[in-house]
């Protein structure tokens, strides 16, 4: 009688068990947060650090609220033929949920911006030039009237 006894006991305290971690794992989160991006005219370069590319990247759970400090860039692929990079954005919420999105940007490689930076610094000592002619005709004219 004893030996029934404790195998009914035994067996409610498993039934009590099971159902608090049906409740529990009902009651969990299990949805991944959302990545949202700003449209800011981003165009990615090789020597563009991390901080720039999250600029305007924001991550949004529904549980845990706003979980953007959980953003990092996992993958860069970029395409020299179509001029475009895919950055791979990834965000977890408390619970270990985790969302990946991908963006696709233009892209510059590093020749072409070391050309592009070689030529806005020609541009602006052309200007810099320009302006100090300019200047010099002006004062030589004031002088001759």
């Amino acid at each position: 009688m004893k030996g029934k006894k404790a195998v009914v006991i035994l067996a409610l305290v498993n039934i009590v068990i099971i159902g608090i971690i049906i409740y529990f794992y009902i009651n969990s989160d299990k949805n991944a947060p959302t990545i949202y991006f700003e449209d800011n005219g981003l165009t990615y370069t090789e020597t563009m650090n991390t901080e720039r590319l999250l600029e305007g990247v924001k991550a949004v759970d529904d549980v845990d609220g706003d979980v953007s400090d959980s953003l990092v860039v996992e993958k860069i692929t970029t395409d020299e033929d179509n001029g475009q990079a895919t950055i791979v954005f990834g965000a977890r919420d408390r619970h270990g949920n985790i969302m990946k999105l991908s963006r696709v940007v233009p892209y510059i490689s590093a020749e072409l911006e070391e050309a592009a930076t070689k030529t806005e610094e020609i541009s602006s000592e052309d200007l810099t030039t320009t302006q100090e002619a300019t200047t010099e005709e002006e004062t030589t004219t004031q002088e001759t009237e």
